[in-house]
């Protein structure tokens, strides 16, 4: 069971939705990282914005009570929660996306592969030369 938060917009009706996916390292579903909440701020912004938005906390942190998992655990979590969007009353299940930052963006790409019908892919990734 991972805690989560899912936000929607406040307007009656379905709403495109994404998962925002989290890179390497125990992060709660803000991303907090230097007193800084990139994933609680873009979700804020998407859901003002008419996108409803999951975010959730890593294996073990929060409440989060899973195992640390491996790569391929990472990838069926986040398919598990695209199937959650897909299936919520008020998420368009052909408006699903996925937005993944480090080794995240790894898992968006990843879980494209899986699940060849998202509606969009976000790897925010900057790449170390």
């Amino acid at each position: 069971m991972f805690s989560s938060t899912f936000t929607y917009p406040e307007r009656e009706g379905q709403y495109p939705a994404v998962l925002i996916i989290s890179g390497s390292g125990p992060q709660d579903r803000d991303g907090n990282l230097f007193f800084h909440d990139p994933y609680l701020i873009i979700g804020d912004y998407l859901t003002r914005h008419g996108i409803a938005v999951l975010r959730l906390d890593d294996r073990n942190v929060g409440e989060t009570v899973e195992a640390p998992g491996a790569k391929v655990d990472y990838l069926a979590d986040a398919v598990r929660a695209i199937e959650f969007l897909k299936g919520h009353e008020n998420v368009d299940g052909n408006k699903v996306g996925i937005i993944g930052h480090s080794q995240g963006g790894l898992v968006a790409i990843e879980a494209a592969a899986a699940v060849p019908d998202l509606a969009a892919v976000v790897n925010a990734w900057i790449a170390h030369c």
